[in-house]
C-alpha cells in the first residue's frame, strides 16, 4: 500500500483474469486458457466497468460474462459494483491475488486467414494473426493460435469426458 500527499492509503491489489478457457458442464472447474495477471489496481475507483475494461485491453470485444470464487465458496458472478467492490475487499482484507474468470458468450478465437487458391506459395507476406488477445503476453496466447486451438481441443476432450 502507498501514501498519497494527504497521507490517505492508497489500497491496490492483483486481479489474475483466466480467459479464453471454458467452464466444465457442472461448472466445478475452468479449464484451458490463458492467464493474465494486472497488478496494482486501485481499490478507490475499481468498479465493474473497470472488470470490463481489464478484459477489453486483453483484445475481446465480445460479449463476457465476469465470475470469481472466493475460497471455499461457489461461483459468484460479477454483474455489478457491489460483486466487483467485494473482490477488491477480499484482495486488501486477506493480502491477497483474486482471480476473475472470463467466460465468452459469443467466443472470438484467433483465425488464421489462408487464401486457398495461394496456400503453399511464396509470395513474400506473412500469415497474419486475425483478432483474439494481442495484449496477452503470460501464458503465450498472443501468437499465432497454436497454443490457443490446442488448449481449447484437451478442453473440449474433458467437456466430453475424455
Amino acid at each position: 500500500m502507498e501514501s498519497d500527499e494527504g497521507g490517505q492509503t492508497n489500497k491496490r491489489f492483483t486481479a489474475v483474469l483466466h480467459h479464453m478457457g471454458m467452464f466444465t458442464i457442472d461448472r466445478l472447474e475452468y479449464v484451458g486458457g490463458c492467464i493474465t495477471a494486472a497488478h496494482d489496481i486501485e481499490v478507490e475507483g475499481w468498479s465493474w466497468f473497470e472488470a470490463l475494461e481489464l478484459v477489453r485491453d486483453l483484445g475481446y470485444l465480445d460479449v463476457v460474462q465476469l465470475w470469481w470464487k472466493p475460497n471455499g465458496s461457489e461461483w459468484v458472478h460479477i454483474v455489478d459494483d457491489k460483486e466487483a467492490e467485494a473482490i477488491a475487499n477480499y484482495a486488501i482484507e486477506n493480502k491477497c491475488e483474486v482471480d476473475i474468470y472470463v467466460e465468452h458468450v459469443q467466443r472470438s478465437v484467433p483465425v488464421e486467414i489462408v487464401d486457398a487458391e495461394n496456400e503453399g506459395k511464396d509470395d513474400g507476406n506473412e500469415k497474419k494473426d486475425q483478432g483474439g488477445g494481442d495484449g496477452n503476453k503470460d501464458q503465450g496466447c498472443g501468437g499465432s493460435g497454436d497454443v490457443l486451438l490446442e488448449t481449447n481441443k484437451r478442453a473440449k476432450q474433458i467437456l466430453e469426458g475424455g
